[in-house]
């Protein structure tokens, strides 16, 4: 297993695309100051999964990004990529060659790939776990990291023996199984809890079943009370309307009998006047016969006297 080439883009001091490649055996990176040796170096820790900004000489993650300068405009995103010859398997994956991939957006998200393909920081670690390769492992000595690992506490050489020796991923998957036990304990335990408080409300619960069952069957009982009082009213306002209406039948005949009867009066009313008023004309007429025959009369006795 070695690395064949790194791209780099966005990242620190490499504005544009930058392909450095490797070849097997010893491969030196040689420059003035400031032409971005240890930045390669940089990007090749943080493509491996490097989270501390302090080792990448950063105050904050985001400061890898491409800030700009007079020739060229600050980047949106930094990206590295590293292909690693896989030919004998050291990888523990079934490719002879391995790409790893790491973008980081101004906007904070983070992006990680293996083989082109979208995967977590974790699956990245756990690739090169156990074969020296890794932002703490024993293969990336940077200045001052030997004096370090001397004057170090024995847990921490231990670590670096174990990573050596291939068995810190055993340590590691130990302690994930230790926490995994640990939670799944935890969880017995509350699950204990929500048994008993589950009992000791079972009681509670049965009684109160009882009051729904117990409710139900009222209600039901009152719903059918409801439509039998509904129907007699109907019933009943349907045998107060056929009086209603037969009553108002006989209202409506006794009002046409007397309409009836209103309008012979009036006709024999009518008749009436015209016989009264034919009656005072011949009265009429008779008063001035009556008359003239008395002058008639008064007249012959004058004339005998």
């Amino acid at each position: 297993m070695f690395f064949k080439k790194i791209e780099i883009t966005g990242f620190k001091s490499f504005a544009n695309r930058t392909e450095v490649l490797f070849r097997p055996g010893v491969t030196v990176i040689v420059g003035p100051n400031g032409c971005g040796k240890s930045n390669i170096f940089d990007a090749v820790r943080w493509v491996l999964g490097e989270q501390k900004a302090k080792s990448l000489r950063g105050a904050k993650m985001g400061d890898v990004i491409f800030s700009g300068s007079e020739t060229h405009r600050a980047t949106a995103f930094a990206q590295v990529t590293l292909t690693v010859s896989n030919e004998d398997r050291r990888l523990p994956i079934d490719f002879s060659e391995v790409v790893i991939g790491r973008r980081l957006l101004r906007t904070g998200e983070s992006e990680y790939f293996i083989n082109r393909h979208a995967c977590r920081l974790k699956d990245i670690l756990e690739l090169f776990m156990d074969t020296g390769v890794g932002t703490d492992a024993y293969s990336i000595m940077e200045q001052g990291r030997i004096d370090q690992i001397i004057n170090a506490r024995p847990v921490d050489r231990r670590e670096i023996f174990e990573e050596a020796a291939g068995v810190s991923k055993y340590r590691v998957r130990r302690a994930e199984a230790q926490r995994r036990l640990q939670r799944t304990e935890e969880d017995l335990v509350r699950l204990a809890d929500i048994i008993a408080e589950v009992k000791r409300q079972a009681g509670s619960l049965k009684r109160q079943a009882s009051r729904a069952e117990r409710y139900k069957e009222l209600a039901a009982t009152l719903r059918d009370l409801d439509m039998r009082l509904l129907a007699h009213r109907w019933r009943s306002h349907q045998a107060d309307g056929q009086a209603i209406r037969t009553e108002l039948a006989e209202v409506e005949n006794r009002l046409a009998e007397v309409t009836a009867r209103l309008a012979t009066l009036e006709a024999e009313q009518e008749q009436g006047m015209t016989r009264t008023e034919q009656l005072s004309r011949h009265l009429m007429e008779l008063g001035a016969a009556i008359g003239e025959k008395s002058q008639a009369v008064a007249a012959a006795e004058h004339r005998i006297g």
